[in-house]
């Protein structure tokens, strides 16, 4: 098999390319080879996943300036992204994570604060056509654990000080479906 791996492109700090780059492996921990660079759907991209659902179809859901998160279907080698989205939530998001849970589909995404903790938002849709409904943030309508209650919830409503990443949806021993967030923790001071 041959495994594709999807990230953004930069050529420095400066944000200013704005792109993806696609590079292959036969294995999935083995070298790389750099495919090519390019801006999905003809779009400036910064944060980025990519989702998979159960008809074998591939997409990349990507932040575009800021200003909005797309959802573009991948091509069947997962090398190329459509032209056209598939999807547009037009609002002012980063770190988007699309998974499916209980038959619908889920966005989680961040607010725009950097590196500082921030709260998280949940979009549901019935197609990954949308339309997408706000249901809040997830985080404040689970038990936050961990302490003083006032203290976890300060936590929960700042996602536990992280940004989603990935979420991984499995079933577990007990035939039940677990959805797993990882989430990156940025310390910008050495916290």
């Amino acid at each position: 098999g041959l495994f594709v791996m999807w990230f953004h492109l930069e050529r420095s700090r400066s944000y200013s390319l704005n792109a993806a780059g696609v590079a292959t492996s036969s294995t999935p921990c083995g070298r790389y080879s750099f495919r090519h660079a390019l801006r999905p759907g003809g779009l400036r991209s910064f944060d980025a996943t990519l989702f998979q659902d159960s008809h074998r179809l591939a997409y990349r859901v990507q932040d575009v300036e800021h200003k909005a998160v797309v959802i573009l279907r991948l091509s069947a080698d997962f090398l190329n992204a459509s032209a056209a989205p598939v999807s547009v939530l037009h609002e002012r998001r980063e770190a988007p994570c699309l998974f499916r849970w209980a038959g619908r589909y889920h966005l989680l995404t961040s607010g725009l604060t950097w590196w500082n903790p921030n709260p998280a938002a949940l979009h549901v849709a019935d197609s990954l056509r949308g339309p997408w409904t706000h249901v809040g943030n997830p985080f404040l309508q689970s038990p936050a654990g961990g302490g003083p209650e006032q203290r976890g919830k300060r936590a929960a409503a700042t996602s536990f000080h992280s940004q989603p990443a990935f979420v991984l949806v499995y079933t577990s021993e007990r035939q039940e479906q677990v959805a797993l967030l990882m989430a990156d923790r940025w310390c910008p001071r050495g916290e």
